[in-house]
């Protein structure tokens, strides 16, 4: 009977144990311990190869039965999927630029200050003027309304 690797293991575990609990009880004399048998026990070598062969013819069946629970899934090798592109992030084309001051007169004489935050370039503006794309449509108390070609957008000044 051929005797599978945990339970070899096992065997010569507790043969140790015994043999150890015996050098403690009769006090460290090797003479006196019982003899075995040595040639009862195969060796670790012999039982490995025994079992390889029961177990090789058995490794498909193992890879097929659940390993914790009845209704586990069998392993499925992942698919390859084509990367997917993150989407294009629609930037505000007034980002780049802030609002730093109004010099608001109710004549209509005021005016704005901008800077670029990019090209750190700054601008003094009256409504009417043109900025990048931009033009400055009015100027209001603490906003400003400018459009371009396409959309129309308010710049508010920041309460400190």
């Amino acid at each position: 009977m051929a005797m599978t690797r945990p339970l070899l293991a096992l065997s010569i575990m507790i043969g140790v144990m015994l043999v150890l609990l015996a050098i403690v009880q009769f006090g460290h004399d090797v003479d006196a311990l019982p003899a075995v048998d040595v040639q009862e026990a195969p060796t670790l070598e012999q039982a490995a190869g025994a079992n390889l062969e029961a177990r090789a013819c058995h490794l498909s069946t193992i890879r097929s039965r659940p390993v914790f629970h009845s209704t586990r899934r069998e392993f499925q090798k992942p698919v390859a999927t084509a990367a997917v592109e993150a989407p294009a992030v629609v930037r505000d084309p007034l980002e780049d630029y802030e609002l730093k001051g109004i010099v608001f007169k109710r004549r209509g004489d005021s005016v704005v200050y901008l800077r670029n935050r990019r090209t750190e370039e700054q601008y003094r503006l009256a409504a009417g003027d043109a900025f990048g794309q931009w033009r400055i449509v009015s100027i209001g108390r603490s906003t400003v309304d400018v459009t371009n070609d396409v959309q129309s957008s308010t710049l508010t000044l920041l309460q400190r």
